[in-house]
């Protein structure tokens, strides 16, 4: 009775644990908007959830059936210099993508999909597939292999890594909205940067030729004095044009472009 006791409380204590690291790699990954940042957070995360000794996202192209990028954790950077190239989809890791399920087997070799691995890959044993689904799509897929003291991923991993797989596809879904939001600002900023210029500078500089021609007319009638006044104008208005300029480049805000011309 006492060790039935004893063991509840254990197991109970484990499940504190887990679910601690579960809530500290739900915030870990939701804590930053950057995409690439956020997909090796989800990978370290999935790693020590799941006692990992590797583990790695692929995520798919826009076709859903290739692998457009792969995030590791557990290769050092030599490690993964050795390998011929990333995995491209195929096999088991290509099932996972497109049918969208979970997988779990004790030995990777053993499953009939398995294409085995490219040269200079490390050997890899117990695996656990997870899909990161996001209102149907499919926002890329985790990967765990080689459990840490045991043979084979429990059916608790596999219900960690599926609960991170969900929080995870939200938190993916919010960096990509994130980077195409900027995208979007930063073109809204060039248009408006272009119109600012056609309507400040570009306007300013035409009315100074307009003036430089009018001068150029004065000049070949003799009328110099007349010549050397306009001459003088369109100077100041050349450099309250530098001016403007330069502010423009410092804060991209024109400080005089508003309404002014230089007739």
């Amino acid at each position: 009775m006492a060790e039935s006791v004893v063991r509840t409380i254990q197991d109970v204590g484990q499940m504190n644990e887990q679910l601690l690291a579960l809530r500290d790699a739900v915030l870990a990954i939701s804590s930053d908007l950057s995409l690439t940042e956020v997909l090796h957070r989800i990978v370290r995360a999935a790693a020590l959830l799941g006692s990992a000794r590797y583990a790695a996202l692929g995520v798919p192209d826009d076709t859903g059936k290739m692998m457009a990028e792969f995030v590791t954790e557990g290769l050092s950077p030599e490690e993964v210099a050795l390998i011929a190239h990333p995995p491209k989809g195929r096999g088991l890791l290509g099932m996972i993508m497109r049918e969208r399920v979970t997988v779990r087997v004790r030995e990777i070799g053993e499953h009939p999909l398995s294409v085995g691995f490219p040269p200079g890959h490390p050997p890899m044993g117990s695996f656990l597939g997870v899909p990161i689904l996001y209102k149907g799509r499919c926002l890329g897929n985790l990967y765990l292999t080689n459990k840490i003291g045991s043979e084979e991923f429990t059916v608790a991993d596999e219900n960690q890594i599926e609960w991170l797989a969900s929080h995870a596809a939200i938190a993916i879904e919010n960096a990509r909205l994130y980077e195409e939001v900027q995208r979007l600002t930063v073109i809204e900023e060039r248009q408006r940067i272009g119109m600012d210029l056609h309507d400040g500078v570009i306007q300013s500089i035409y009315a100074v030729g307009l003036q430089l021609e009018f001068i150029r007319a004065l000049l070949e009638d003799g009328e110099t004095t007349q010549a050397h006044d306009r001459m003088g104008t369109a100077i100041d208005a050349l450099n309250n044009t530098i001016r403007d300029i330069r502010s423009y480049i410092l804060d991209l805000r024109p400080h005089s472009f508003q309404g002014n011309d230089l007739n």
